[in-house]
């Protein structure tokens, strides 16, 4: 099985020459042809259709409408495997309309979950936490606070999976890894990282505006695959995609290739 997880980069009145990179971006996943695409911020109606539409070949898709704007929190999954009881569920915080955070809040944050029909069974946790804009993963930060409560509502979700279906925790968790909040998920999940290393997964600036990101956007690894429940015998090899030539985002999407 291959999985292909991809922060877009689709912010409305941010994000330079979008419908073009998503064009593009549908280009280069067909020439990876995984088995499940996993996107993140894909919030207008015309860019989920470009990928609506191109991607025939993944007949089974979840692409949710909550929020405010039916955004879905952007995030589409497409798969070649039969999916079942797909819901998605919204964080309980996701920071206050008076902060920074308020695009996480009008978009309304949550995560997905869906159920796989294979001849091995398994589930997809597809998230996008809140961006810590001020950097600081300290415990007791204001942002740093709300992304635990995050992941702890996740990992209440992860642990109710019996422990013989493999799970996958995919997407843009915004954390790094050696940040205690990625500890503790994984701790409580008794998960693993199947991407592991500290190679940067942000490209840096070049599609942000300076005055307002180029102090608090750094390179590092925010995008991850973890697994639960994993079979000792599985094989597991990941790359980054979507880093050469033409720049398609401010991220570079993850490939994962694993044998269960």
């Amino acid at each position: 099985m291959t999985l292909l997880t991809l922060n877009c980069f689709g912010v409305p009145l941010v994000a330079p020459r979008a419908s073009e990179r998503m064009r593009l971006i549908v280009h280069h996943i067909q020439s990876l042809n995984p088995d499940i695409v996993c996107l993140q911020e894909i919030f207008l109606p015309w860019h989920k259709r470009i990928f609506s539409t191109a991607l025939q070949q993944w007949r089974h898709r979840y692409i949710p409408r909550n929020g405010i704007f039916g955004t879905g929190a952007g995030l589409c999954i497409f798969s070649k495997f039969p999916m079942s009881n797909a819901t998605f569920n919204e964080f309980s915080d996701v920071g206050r309309w008076s902060s920074i955070t308020l695009a996480d809040k009008l978009v309304e944050k949550g995560w997905m979950e869906i159920s796989f029909d294979t001849p091995r069974p398994f589930r997809i946790f597809h998230t996008h936490l809140t961006c810590n804009y001020a950097g600081d993963y300290h415990p007791i930060h204001r942002i740093a606070r709300i992304q635990r409560i995050q992941l702890y509502e996740m990992s209440t979700a992860v642990r109710k999976v019996p422990r013989h279906i493999p799970a996958f925790i995919v997407g843009d968790l915004n954390v790094p890894p050696e940040s205690s909040l990625l500890r503790s998920f994984l701790k409580a999940t008794k998960s693993t990282d199947l991407t592991p290393g500290t190679v940067p997964s942000v490209r840096g600036n070049h599609y942000r505006f300076p005055i307002l990101f180029s102090p608090i956007i750094s390179n590092f690894k925010v995008d991850y695959i973890l697994g639960r429940g994993i079979p000792p015998t599985a094989t597991a090899t990941w790359r980054y995609v979507f880093g050469h030539g033409e720049k398609l985002s401010d991220h570079l999407g993850i490939l994962l290739d694993i044998k269960l």
